[in-house]
């Protein structure tokens, strides 16, 4: 289907978790994590700031520009992983890119 609508704007990925994680080796999602990484920074993520006693005069510094949507075929706890692991590394880009820590080590958003 995703071959059919030929947008450039939708982009498949094929993962095998079951393969991939067999055993517990959840540190293997580090693999999709790469080849999804350039789509999760491109993508962005929405950042508005504003001061406590000006929340008039707020200023939207990012905006998010994409989703990334998982399909475990048999199981929704497999989909959770994945989408949790992918929010963590979105986390850690917006807490340094806050200040807030430093990038974690081997972090794909460095």
């Amino acid at each position: 289907m995703v071959d059919a609508l030929a947008n450039p704007a939708l982009k498949y990925v094929w993962f095998d978790f079951h393969a991939e994680c067999k055993n517990m080796k959840w540190e293997n999602l580090s693999k999709l994590i790469d080849i999804i990484k350039d789509d999760i920074k491109s993508h962005g993520y929405f950042h508005l700031e504003y001061a406590k006693d000006k929340p008039q005069n707020a200023i939207v510094r990012s905006q998010q520009q994409g989703t990334v949507r998982t399909n475990c075929m048999d199981c929704l706890d497999r989909t959770n992983v994945v989408q949790s692991v992918i929010a963590r590394n979105i986390l850690h880009q917006q807490l340094s890119a806050l200040g807030a820590t430093s990038k974690p080590n081997g972090s794909p958003f460095e």
